[in-house]
């Protein structure tokens, strides 16, 4: 990976007090503010305004959206990466079991919640709003979290997800 120093424009390494890395799109850059907002982050890594970006954060905690409004302390501790998602790259191919027994594909963007990716599955198979679904990672036993994205949970491209009716629960 390469390092930019952004103060001084050279692409060298510059290692010293007062200097805070981070990476985005696995590019190094130095900086010499202790904050940097997420506008300007964007800027220097060359991504469109529209182009959501998210900081990269260790499983099993969710990355996070960087709104360009956000203001952002560089001074924690590591090298904090950041990446943007264009969301016409970034689908999932969801297996979904339907209530007959067969299965289906179906791709989704992966910024998605569970929550609003348990809505648009029940809306393209015409599966009733009201009803009680999970998805599970197929071969385990707990459900994903509805308030989670499906990019947060860093999924191997060939992720088999299992949508589930569980029926009224009465």
């Amino acid at each position: 990976m390469s390092t930019e120093n952004l103060r001084h424009g050279s692409h060298e390494p510059h290692h010293g007090k007062g200097v805070l890395q981070f990476t985005i799109n696995g590019k190094i850059y130095d900086w010499h503010e202790q904050f940097i907002k997420g506008e300007k982050l964007k800027h220097l890594g060359g991504i469109d305004l529209e182009t959501p970006l998210f900081r990269i954060n260790e499983t099993p905690w969710e990355d996070e959206l960087i709104t360009n409004e956000r203001v952002i302390d560089l001074a924690q501790a590591g090298i904090e990466n950041y990446v943007s998602k264009h969301k016409e790259e970034h689908k999932v191919i969801l297996t979904i079991e339907t209530a007959n027994g067969k299965w289906e594909h179906a791709a989704f963007h992966s910024n998605l919640t569970i929550a609003e990716l348990i809505r648009k599955i029940c809306n393209k198979f015409k599966f009733a709003e009201n009803g009680n679904y999970q998805l599970k990672v197929k071969g385990t036993t707990a459900a994903l979290e509805g308030s989670r994205t499906l990019h947060s949970y860093h999924f191997e491209d060939c992720t088999i997800l299992v949508f589930t009716d569980l029926g009224t629960g009465a």
